[in-house]
C-alpha cells in the first residue's frame, strides 16, 4: 500500500476512533448522552477505513458490508434532517445530546467511491 502523509493521518486517526469509541466521553458524567454517538463514529470510521482499504486495493466491497455502510449512513441523514429547521427540531426525534457528526459527509464519498468499483 502507498499512503501519503494525509492519507497515513486519517487511518491513523480514524483507527484511534474505532478502537475506543466512549473515550471523549469517559470519567464525564454529563457527556454519558453522548455515547450513541460516540458509538456511531466509530462505526463510521470502521466502514470509512473498510471503503478506503477498497479503493486502495481495487477489490469492491462485499454486499453485507454495502447494506450496513447504506444503513448506517441513511441513519445519520436521517439524524441530519432531525435537525435542519426549527420545524423539524420540533417535530422529530433529536439525535443523543443533539449532536451531528460532521464526519459524516466525508465518509459517505469515501463509501459511495467504494461501491462505484462494482458488485
Amino acid at each position: 500500500m502507498r499512503y501519503n502523509l494525509m492519507e497515513s493521518e486519517i487511518d491513523f486517526q480514524l483507527g484511534i476512533v474505532l478502537r475506543n469509541p466512549s473515550a471523549a466521553t469517559r470519567g464525564n458524567p454529563k457527556l454519558e448522552a453522548a455515547l450513541p454517538i460516540s458509538a456511531d463514529i466509530a462505526a463510521l470510521a470502521g466502514i470509512a477505513l473498510d471503503a478506503m482499504a477498497a479503493i486502495e486495493t481495487g477489490h469492491a466491497p462485499g454486499t453485507d458490508w454495502r447494506g450496513r455502510a447504506k444503513e448506517l449512513l441513511d441513519r445519520q441523514f436521517a439524524k441530519e434532517r432531525a435537525s435542519e429547521s426549527f420545524i423539524e427540531v420540533f417535530t422529530m426525534q433529536q439525535p443523543p445530546a443533539d449532536l451531528l457528526i460532521s464526519i459524516t459527509p466525508g465518509v459517505r464519498k469515501v463509501v459511495e467511491a467504494a461501491v462505484i468499483l462494482g458488485p
